[in-house]
């Protein structure tokens, strides 16, 4: 039913409600009057514009439209009866945009709807069916622009491990959506995404390991332009320093550290340095990359000491920096050789070492004998000098002792030392010349010095007179290659010294005290010397050996008799001499001194009788009764009563003379008298002594055949 409604004019409106359940074509009729006006009955198409469905992009998902990019949807709208389609869209400044209706070709009311969003942002899409709007509709469609985001921040530089690095991404022209990360490394990471709610984000990448990330960045699903976005982390911690352990340095030698940064994290660039110089200079070091992941730093020292070098990355000091670098210049160590010319078994040696400009080194000083066999040596620092040093060592036996002397690891100049070792105790000296005693004044001498094993060494002689500390020249000459020989002449008696030295030392046995004497400076005089001296008396003299020397004064008195001598030692270099002879005569006076006979030596003595006592003559064994033709015989003994010996002897018989007398001197003034009587009877015999009966003469004995011997 249509109600017809007057809206004047001669108008009418006749509105109606299709009642039908899918739509159609339906018949209208329109009568005036009872009569079909002008077309009726009309033919009217009947849609239903909510049996309409569109699908795509924004409708019932939250997908999105990329800026540029054909945006699709599909209308179906087979149930709803015919009407126009129509689409559109108000872009995010307001405009609209009509989108392309193409019906679908043989699909009776199907339609593909498109538009291209030109800008980020919201678009709002309408669609009309028959003049009406489809369900669903209006809705919101997302048009993003990835190439609008901008990523920003100082984490995009890179960084430190365990440090929040941010990064920034403006997406407010890109359109609405959300962002997604992807992220590539060597090892873990924290990346949080902090959504603004303004269109912007914050990223807080917190790497635990030091290397190259990569971080895949999308926005609303689109790659977001640019990536991958790559951000080295660096670990200061990892970078390793060598060559610096190397220590210690030389001047003239170049010091190289190589940094390794491999483990540091990806760098462009070598390493900052600065060497800071023991004199206080600031400089520059060499820094080059000889390839990837590493940096050397060289520089080569002109003076010794203590360099301070900073090696740093990314203005970060390196672990254990600054580095304290110790250089040293062995050139500049001196060496003090007083006292290696003459080294000598089992005493020590002494030398010094200056390392004072040497810098901050270890002295090492070792010594080896032949046969490499090494010597314990002393080091010791020398008190309030600092940087010297005091080296002692004793060496064991002659040769040479070969002495490196090091300065942290390097000869020092001179080095190494070849020490020549002596051994006086091998070496002898020997021969006349260095007898104690019984060597003579201007007389030459000699002696020879032996140095067989007692290595090499200069051989030193000094003679010296002790008494008036006057020398003594001599020459001395080599014999070969392992003995000397000398010779010299003492002028004068008195005490001399010889000292021999060998390298500096005195020998065994060394100093030798000689003695010389000069028998040629003695002299005797006295009394008993000059005139003639009495038998049984003392007779005395001197003897004078002051100017000799020393020496043993040896005195010996022969003569007809064994004199009985007696000496006094005066204590001022004289000799008081008394000798008493038994018997008269010529005594040879022998003097020798130090083994040598003195000058006129043998002296002649004279020793007389005393003046003659016929009392002390005694006649023995004299018989009173002799026999008759025999030899008789007594004893005259004279040798107490004095004179020279002038004896008479007479024998008278009663008639007749002796027939034979004789007289033999016995000795010691005693005489042996024989006589014979050839008559018998009374004989009468005298003796006299220089002229005088001796007791009891003249005798008077009887001569008979036969008789006893009487002594008278």
């Amino acid at each position: 039913k249509i109600n017809v409604l007057y809206a004047g004019d001669h108008i009418y409106d006749s509105p109606f409600t299709v009642g039908v359940s899918d739509p159609t074509k339906c018949k209208i009729n329109v009568l005036y009057a009872g009569d079909h006006i002008y077309d009726s009955p009309f033919t009217v198409g009947v849609s239903d514009p909510t049996k309409c469905k569109i699908t795509g992009p924004g409708v019932s998902n939250q997908n999105l439209a990329r800026v540029g990019k054909p945006v699709e949807y599909q209308l179906d709208a087979t149930k709803a009866g015919p009407g126009a389609v129509k689409a559109a869209a108000k872009d995010p400044r307001g405009a609209q945009v009509n989108l392309d209706v193409e019906p679908v070709p043989n699909s009776n009311g199907k339609y593909k709807l498109s538009f291209v969003p030109d800008d980020a942002g919201t678009y709002t899409v309408t669609c009309t069916h028959a003049g009406h709007a489809i369900p669903q509709v209006p809705f919101a469609l997302g048009s993003v622009d990835p190439t609008k985001v901008k990523v920003s921040g100082a984490g995009l530089e890179g960084g430190r491990v365990n440090e929040t690095l941010p990064i920034d991404v403006d997406a407010t022209e890109a359109g609405p959506g959300g962002l997604n990360l992807g992220l590539e490394g060597p090892g873990h990471a924290e990346a949080d995404i902090v959504d603004n709610k303004d269109g912007t984000f914050r990223i807080n990448f917190v790497p635990s390991v030091a290397g190259q990330f990569a971080f895949n960045m999308k926005f609303a699903n689109e790659e977001v332009p640019g990536q991958p976005f790559k951000i080295p982390v660096r670990n200061i911690k990892n970078a390793k320093v060598t060559g610096l352990d190397k220590a210690p340095f030389f001047v003239g030698d170049e010091i190289c550290a190589t940094v390794d940064t491999r483990k540091a994290g990806p760098l462009d660039t070598p390493v900052g340095a600065r060497v800071q110089s023991p004199s206080g200079g600031d400089f520059e070091p060499d820094i080059s990359m000889p390839q990837k992941g590493y940096s050397e730093v060289k520089f080569t020292p002109e003076e010794p000491g203590v360099y301070e070098m900073d090696i740093s990355l990314l203005g970060e000091d390196l672990e254990n920096m600054p580095a304290k670098l110790e250089v040293v210049d062995p050139s500049r160590c001196n060496i003090n050789k007083g006292g290696l010319e003459c080294a000598c078994v089992g005493e020590p040696v002494y030398f010094t070492v200056d390392t004072g400009d040497a810098g901050p080194g270890e002295l090492q000083v070792a010594a080896k004998e032949a046969g490499n066999k090494k010597l314990p040596v002393n080091v010791t620092p020398v008190a309030d000098e600092p940087g010297r040093y005091e080296v002692e060592f004793v060496p064991t036996k002659a040769g040479d002792v070969e002495v490196p002397v090091l300065f942290s690891g390097r000869p020092v100049p001179e080095a190494p030392l070849i020490v020549p070792v002596a051994d006086p105790s091998k070496c002898t000296a020997q021969g006349p010349g260095l007898a104690p005693n019984g060597l003579k004044a201007n007389r030459q001498t000699y002696f020879d010095v032996s140095t067989a094993g007692a290595g090499v060494g200069e051989v030193d002689v000094s003679i010296v007179n002790k008494d008036t500390m006057q020398a003594v020249d001599f020459e001395i000459a080599p014999q070969g290659r392992a003995a000397h020989h000398v010779e010299y002449t003492p002028d004068v008696a008195g005490h001399y010294e010889v000292n021999v030295r060998f390298a500096g030392k005195l020998v065994a046995d060394s100093p030798y005290g000689i003695s010389i004497s000069d028998p040629s400076r003695v002299v005797a005089f006295g009394p008993a010397l000059d005139g003639d001296s009495t038998v049984g008396e003392p007779a005395q003299f001197t003897v004078d050996r002051s100017e000799a020397g020393d020496g043993e004064l040896n005195i010996d008195i022969t003569g007809p008799g064994v004199p009985e001598v007696e000496t006094k030692d005066n204590g001022d270099g004289t000799v008081d001499v008394s000798f008493v002879a038994p018997q008269p005569g010529k005594y040879d006076v022998k003097i020798t001194f130090d083994d040598e006979e003195v000058p006129k030596s043998p002296y002649a003595a004279s020793v007389v009788r005393p003046p003659p006592d016929a009392s002390k003559v005694m006649v023995k064994d004299l018989s009173a009764q002799p026999l008759a033709d025999e030899r008789n015989e007594f004893t005259v003994d004279a040798s107490s009563a004095g004179g020279n010996g002038f004896l008479e002897i007479g024998v008278q018989g009663g008639y007749v003379p002796a027939e034979e007398i004789t007289v033999r001197h016995v000795g010691d003034f005693v005489f042996a008298i024989n006589y014979q009587i050839n008559e018998q009877g009374e004989t009468v015999i005298s003796v006299k002594w220089h002229g005088e009966h001796v007791p009891g003469s003249p005798f008077r004995v009887y001569v008979s055949d036969t008789g006893d011997a009487i002594d008278l």
